[in-house]
């Protein structure tokens, strides 16, 4: 065989394989599918944990009324074990009508929460009887535990915010019976409290002093590029602008501002116009949304549900007492448009190590009442709430750290404020 004849074969060897190279190139389908997943979304996680709705929706007080005189816990803690203890109770025999105002008994027990809630969000709160059926639209925000001892049982009765209208139910327990039965009788760990006024649904305030820890602690700060990645569809198309100690993020509609010294996030996405969420599907969603990315980076309870602007704003709770400060560094914030967040207003930070500190005196309640009812310039029947808290401030230090102040706080006019006697006046900073 010719030299020439084996180049023959070698090149018709080539250019066979050379075809079948190409037919297979031609016929090869990639997996797009599987590259582009649609399914699949890079985790964010801010860090926090995820809730429930048990975890977030929780009363203010728990008012212990034994006679003519009022009684709650010492520890906040045990206020919400007790509440914990509530939500396993079966309710039975559900109904609802018309009210002439609040129970009366001597013994009965007060449960405050700090905005109206949809009795359709009950089912999720509190174990009902399967029967209950359809509930009605009215909403409530104080809810009362009696006691039958005739016959071993609880009635629970709801409120509504106007007074109304009432809903009943019934807990057929014995022992539930006898073990809130034992609290009014023995009032173990318990203050007294004072109304603020005469009134059906009064405020009520510790009539004694309390003596509180101050707390420092160290920081985690939150990344701003998680919530890019979290809060725009395509992050990819968002720029930054960095002026001074702020920085925005746009992708041309939607804007996110970080405070980098207030240490604050607000996103904003316009929309013109918006339907009305029920308060159930509000929470639900606004629940499920902070889930998504573990955005519960500190203890946070339901403060505000407003379902006319589809609203929701939780609020920071420390040591189980609520957090305050006037740069919104104290709570969650949002409004929706039916899938869209709208409006979104978040710390950038958690609290991480206590440094430890002090032990602060807080005047009693019953000066707090005198200085409200004769030496403030409030008008007293504007006075929606008085409690016990913490003002939230960041210190200046080599690294982050945060100090946590005992105070006493009013609610008046839907404002949150700090309470100042010292100087015969209240402190017009709002804080949220």
């Amino acid at each position: 065989m010719n030299f020439e004849l084996i180049k023959s074969y070698i090149l018709t060897v080539l250019i066979l394989i050379s075809l079948l190279l190409t037919f297979s190139l031609w016929n090869y389908k990639p997996n797009y599918e599987r590259v582009f997943d649609t399914n699949y979304v890079d985790e964010v996680n801010l860090g926090g944990t995820v809730k429930k709705r048990t975890d977030v929706v929780k009363p203010e007080s728990i008012i212990f009324k034994k006679n003519d005189n009022y009684f709650s816990f010492d520890n906040p803690a045990d206020k919400n074990d007790f509440y914990e203890e509530m939500q396993s109770w079966v309710m039975y025999d559900f109904r609802d009508g018309e009210a002439n105002n609040p129970p009366q008994h001597n013994y009965q027990v007060e449960i405050i929460f700090p905005d109206a809630i949809s009795l359709d969000i009950l089912p999720s709160l509190f174990d009902m009887d399967k029967e209950a059926g359809d509930l009605p639209e009215w909403s409530f925000k104080r809810m009362y535990i009696t006691l039958n001892q005739d016959e071993s049982t609880l009635k629970i009765h709801f409120l509504s915010i106007d007074g109304r209208y009432k809903a009943q139910a019934e807990v057929n327990n014995a022992a539930k019976e006898a073990w809130v039965k034992n609290h009014l009788d023995n009032l173990e760990g318990m203050m007294e409290y004072i109304p603020l006024t005469q009134s059906d649904t009064p405020v009520y305030i510790q009539k004694g002093s309390s003596v509180m820890p101050r707390h420092s602690a160290t920081i985690n700060t939150i990344d701003p590029v998680s919530l890019v990645n979290i809060l725009f569809t395509d992050p990819s198309a968002v720029k930054r602008n960095v002026v001074e100690d702020e920085t925005f993020y746009t992708d041309g509609q939607r804007q996110m501002h970080i405070y980098h010294n207030r240490k604050l996030m607000e996103y904003v996405n316009p929309y013109q116009g918006y339907e009305r969420m029920s308060p159930n599907d509000l929470l639900e969603q606004s629940i499920d949304d902070i889930n998504d990315y573990n955005g519960w980076t500190d203890s946070y309870n339901l403060q505000e549900i407003d379902p006319i602007q589809n609203r929701i704003v939780y609020q920071m709770y420390y040591k189980d007492y609520p957090v305050f400060n006037n740069n919104d560094l104290a709570t969650i914030q949002q409004e929706w448009h039916d899938q869209d967040r709208i409006r979104y207003k978040r710390p950038l930070f958690s609290i991480n190590d206590p440094l430890g500190g002090d032990e602060v005196e807080l005047p009693p309640g019953t000066t707090v009442k005198s200085f409200l009812k004769k030496e403030s310039n409030y008008n007293i029947e504007d006075i929606e709430n008085v409690k016990v808290g913490y003002r939230l401030s960041f210190q200046d230090s080599s690294f982050p750290t945060l100090n946590l102040e005992p105070s006493w706080y009013i609610k008046y006019k839907d404002r949150w404020q700090e309470l100042n006697m010292d100087e015969d006046k209240i402190f017009n900073e709002e804080v949220s």
